[in-house]
């Protein structure tokens, strides 16, 4: 963002059009931050509610020290399971606040509770990222700029800017790789603005863990799935291989609603890709939200 000042005074906001990754995007939140600044109504000082319901003005001091000896009391009375903190999404871009926050956290007790933004719509992810990768802030981003094949499940990236991609002008990007030969696929429920511009596959709502593990199983079962290269990145594939089984596209088909034909012939078409394919994915969310969970980045 560029922002102009006059006096020492914010008049206005706009995207930096020579910025490597947002390219002159900007979400129009951020554009009309001006007016938020600029409200006579900002609350610019600490308040305190009085007895008698009215808020006065404190300092940062005071309020620190009140806020402390209240919760101090709460956790010596209640225990810990009594204290909750919940952050947005400006704290889950310093460093410094996702440090020091899970210390204090455990500094309370292993029973208080920690909410995010993440807690309405992207936790699953976390937890993904978690049990695949050792680390919660570790999630795959697939490669838009160079795959031929991009999947999107349950995501609709032309009204949420692709959100956790962190890909530019992602509309652009999506059709960029429509232009190169390549294919965007959009499986959901809804004829999403996503997959009315490109090739949509519908199916039965909460139907994505049946139609993934069907994939699977064919991948397994006709030998597409690379084992030894997967074995020197990953553990547990016979273990995978083991709970795919049953989950034949004749087998999903029902809760899936796609034709087990589609099942059992489309990751056959993979390799003639020239680039790895790549897949994003998400829970049901609403149109404007997505909740991106990258269940495999190019492999």
């Amino acid at each position: 963002m560029v922002a102009s000042v006059e006096d020492g005074r914010l008049v206005s906001l706009r995207p930096d059009h020579n910025h490597p990754l947002s390219s002159g995007f900007a979400c129009q939140k951020g554009i009309a931050f001006v007016e938020v600044q600029n409200d006579p109504d900002r609350v610019r000082t600490p308040l305190r509610r009085r007895a008698d319901g009215a808020f006065e003005p404190v300092s940062w001091d005071e309020a620190m020290s009140d806020i402390a000896g209240r919760v101090g009391r709460i956790h010596r009375r209640q225990g810990p399971g009594a204290v909750g903190w919940y952050f947005g999404n400006p704290g889950a871009f310093s460093y410094s606040h996702t440090l020091w926050l899970p210390m204090f956290t455990l500094g309370l007790g292993l029973r208080s509770h920690l909410f995010t933004a993440g807690s309405q719509d992207v936790n699953n992810r976390f937890v993904a990222s978690q049990l695949l990768y050792g680390s919660p802030l570790a999630p795959p981003v697939p490669d838009v700029l160079r795959t031929d094949l991009l999947i999107i499940i349950g995501a609709n990236p032309v009204v949420s800017h692709g959100s956790v991609l962190t890909v530019p002008r992602i509309r652009d990007r999506l059709h960029d790789i429509v232009k190169r030969g390549g294919r965007v696929l959009v499986i959901d429920p809804r004829k999403t603005e996503t997959a009315a511009q490109f090739e949509w596959l519908g199916i039965v709502p909460d139907g994505d863990a049946h139609l993934l593990l069907s994939l699977l199983q064919v991948m397994f079962a006709e030998n597409l799935a690379d084992r030894v290269r997967i074995a020197r990145k990953a553990d547990g594939l016979a273990w995978l291989e083991l709970l795919a089984a049953p989950f034949t596209p004749e087998a999903t088909q029902h809760h899936t609603g796609i034709a087990r034909r589609w099942c059992a012939r489309w990751p056959v078409t993979w390799p003639a890709h020239h680039a790895p394919p790549c897949m994003a994915a998400s829970a049901p969310a609403p149109a404007k939200m997505e909740r991106s969970l990258p269940i495999c980045s190019t492999p």
